[in-house]
C-alpha cells in the first residue's frame, strides 16, 4: 500500500526525463565541441612543424654548398657578377674540391627556387652535372642576398590550409665562404 496522496506507481516523469535528456544532450554537444577544438590545436602546431621543417630542408643544404663554394665564382642566375647588394631567388658557384697550388674547382652549380606558374609554392633545387636534385618542396619564397663577404640565404613555407589557420614559419641563414 501507498501513503496517502502518493501514487502507487514508481519511476520518472516526462518533465524528469525531458529534463535529464537535455542535460545529457549539452554535455555531449560540449564534450565534441572540446575534442573538435583539441583536434585542430593539434593539427595546428603540426603545420607550424611542416613549415618550420620545410624552411630548414631548404636553408641547411643550400648554406653547407655555398660554405664550401669559391667566393670569387659565385654569380647570379644569370651569369653576372652577385654584386654586394643584390638578392636573387638562387645562385651559380663552383664548389671548391681541393688545392694544388691554387684551388681546385668542381664543374659550375646552381642553387635556384622554381615556381611553377599558378602555384602557391616551389622547390629549391640544386643542378650539377646535368643533375638536379630538389632540396626542398612546397617553399613560398626563396632567396640569396650578399652583403660585403656574407651571403644571407632566406626561406618561408606555409603548411595547412591557404586561409587563416595555414602556418607560416620564415627562416634565414648567413654563409660566409671558406674559400677565396
Amino acid at each position: 500500500m501507498s501513503a496517502p496522496g502518493r501514487s502507487a506507481r514508481r519511476g520518472f516523469t516526462v518533465v524528469e526525463v525531458t529534463i535529464s535528456v537535455a542535460v545529457l544532450g549539452a554535455l555531449l554537444v560540449a564534450g565534441g565541441f572540446v575534442l573538435r577544438t583539441s583536434g585542430d590545436l593539434a593539427q595546428s602546431a603540426a603545420d607550424e612543424g611542416t613549415a618550420a621543417d620545410r624552411v630548414q630542408q631548404s636553408l641547411l643544404p643550400v648554406a653547407n654548398e655555398l660554405r664550401r663554394a669559391s667566393f670569387a665564382t659565385i654569380q647570379s642566375l644569370d651569369s653576372t657578377p652577385f654584386s654586394d647588394g643584390e638578392t636573387d631567388a638562387g645562385v651559380r658557384f663552383r664548389r671548391v674540391t681541393g688545392f694544388n697550388g691554387a684551388p681546385v674547382l668542381a664543374s659550375p652549380a646552381v642553387v635556384r627556387w622554381t615556381k611553377p606558374s599558378g602555384s602557391p609554392d616551389g622547390d629549391v633545387t640544386l643542378e650539377q652535372d646535368g643533375v638536379t636534385v630538389v632540396l626542398a618542396r612546397h617553399v613560398t619564397a626563396f632567396e640569396v642576398a650578399r652583403t660585403g663577404e656574407t651571403l644571407t640565404v632566406t626561406a618561408t613555407a606555409q603548411a595547412g590550409p591557404d586561409d587563416a589557420r595555414g602556418r607560416t614559419h620564415r627562416g634565414r641563414i648567413v654563409v660566409r665562404a671558406r674559400n677565396p
